[in-house]
């Protein structure tokens, strides 16, 4: 009889331990997957004017993100730390020289913080952070090679 006893008592607790960790673990009803949205819509070349950064030349009522740090290129790799705030979306990378920069990728706050370019050695580039409401920060510092 004792045997039994501790039995279903192990089996409660076990089954009380599964629903903690999946009640824990559960998103909220208002969370949203991140990785499957996307950071910004496409813009084709031909949608950009001639100023192809207009974001921040635009008044934004909310205050901006910072913007990364650490832009570094190693090899075919441009890197960068995230910026470590709730609010951050993703980021956005820029290529391009002089004052005609265009954006080339984005990559959401889930995802390395990492680019690669097998021509990485023939432009500049620099990283901007988007926050959750879609504010752009101000450009990182340009990095070439």
């Amino acid at each position: 009889m004792k045997v039994m006893t501790l039995f279903t008592l192990t089996g409660f607790l076990v089954i009380l331990a599964a629903f903690t960790f999946v009640t824990m673990n559960a998103p909220d009803a208002e969370d949203e997957d991140v990785t499957s949205r996307t950071v910004a819509p496409e813009r084709s070349v031909e949608d950009e004017t001639t100023d192809s950064h207009s974001v921040i030349e635009q008044e934004v009522s909310q205050p901006r993100p910072p913007a990364p740090e650490n832009v570094e290129i190693t090899g075919t790799f441009l890197t960068w730390h995230a910026v470590r705030e709730d609010d951050i979306r993703g980021y956005r990378i820029y290529k391009g020289s002089g004052s005609n920069f265009e954006p080339v990728a984005t990559v959401t706050q889930s995802e390395r913080k990492t680019y690669t370019d097998d021509d990485i050695d023939q432009l500049d580039y620099y990283v901007t952070t988007i926050a959750e409401d879609g504010t752009e920060s101000e450009p990182s510092n340009k990095v070439s090679q």
